[in-house]
């Protein structure tokens, strides 16, 4: 209990801290909160009479408002994912434990170090995303001749405003942190124990933290491809963020798996050499193939190297695979739903 205790289970973002230390789940807790400050600013839009009036003057300036919901979301949805992150990263820690020479100091080092955030570096992480986002309203607005910080703007897009260096801010630390605690659990395969070549399921702690980070990364993708429907222009915006993030969520599945995989290959290598250099010595005796023992091991060693030769080298199974296939839909269902609701809208709207 004292080594499990070693893992820092303390984040070091107030809005983490807070978020890790509730009573009930934080994605609970951030859906509640991002359904009751939509419904606030529903009522508020309605009780003005400035839905009304922006459904009279055009569907730009609903867009706006439907555009200011998907804000919301991503303020709710983002930090609620980096401590999903963190979370995620202690659990993995916690069950390779069985698997990992801990008597070395090393190893217990890199341990400790799971899911703890570098303050300097997390809040860099955070500015870096800020003045990124702050950039996109100039590629929206710029073209259409529009500057996106000037004096007498909309109240939606006062919020929008508002709003978009916040996004980036979690933005860039969620990426950030996934990035880190990738590379940490990479690093963490080189203290792992001798390894079971035909029994791989304990090393599939590592793939699910992997799918774990796609999972959230897709997560914010979809968001902002609903959110691309809501504003003219936005789609470029979406589709320069796909291209980084897209990628993005195929490095956070594979990146906490590379070291294991490097340690599932060599393995595998030294078992297939060591089985070669047998082979070739039964083969080099003239008189061996005429005895029975000789050839029974013979037989044993080819079927040893046919089962080693068919060993997976990265630690997914058919379940995990799958589960990542499904996860890359996703961002393409939020964008084919998010169409039908801006017809079914217009429609209505006449």
């Amino acid at each position: 209990m004292a080594e499990a205790d070693s893992i820092s289970r303390d984040p070091s973002s107030p809005t983490l801290r807070l978020l890790n230390c509730v009573a009930i789940s934080p994605a609970l807790l951030a859906l509640g909160a991002a359904a009751s400050v939509s419904a606030i600013v529903l009522i508020a839009e309605v009780a003005s009479g400035r839905l009304e009036w922006l459904a009279a003057n055009g569907v730009d300036g609903l867009r706006n408002v439907r555009l200011a919901f998907g804000f919301i979301a991503l303020l709710a949805y983002l930090p609620t994912a980096t401590l999903y992150v963190l979370r995620g990263a202690w659990r993995t820690a916690d069950e390779l434990r069985p698997l990992l020479r801990l008597d070395d100091a090393s190893v217990r080092d890199q341990v400790a170090a799971i899911g703890t955030q570098p303050v300097s570096a997390f809040r860099w992480a955070g500015w870096i995303g800020v003045i990124v986002a702050m950039m996109i309203p100039l590629l929206v607005d710029l073209p259409r001749g529009e500057f996106p910080y000037g004096l007498g703007q909309p109240v939606e897009t006062v919020w929008h405003r508002v709003a978009t260096p916040i996004v980036g801010w979690w933005a860039a630390r969620l990426g950030y942190l996934i990035l880190l605690e990738s590379r940490r659990l990479s690093n963490l395969a080189k203290g792992l124990r001798a390894i079971d070549l035909f029994d791989l399921d304990p090393l599939l702690p590592f793939a699910r933290q992997g799918l774990r980070h796609a999972l959230l990364l897709i997560g914010f993708i979809s968001i902002f491809a609903v959110m691309s429907f809501f504003e003219v222009g936005l789609g470029l915006a979406a589709g320069v963020l796909s291209l980084l993030y897209l990628p993005g969520a195929f490095l956070g599945m594979l990146l906490p798996v590379r070291g294991v995989h490097h340690v599932i290959r060599r393995e595998k290598r030294r078992r297939l050499a060591s089985c070669r250099e047998r082979l070739r010595a039964l083969q080099g005796d003239d008189d061996a193939g005429l005895e029975s023992g000789v050839t029974r091991e013979l037989a044993d060693l080819l079927t040893v190297r046919s089962h080693l030769e068919a060993v997976r080298e990265w630690p997914f199974d058919v379940s995990v695979t799958a589960r990542f296939a499904v996860y890359l839909v996703i961002p393409l269902a939020s964008w084919a739903g998010a169409a039908l609701v801006e017809r079914a809208v217009d429609a209505f709207l006449g």
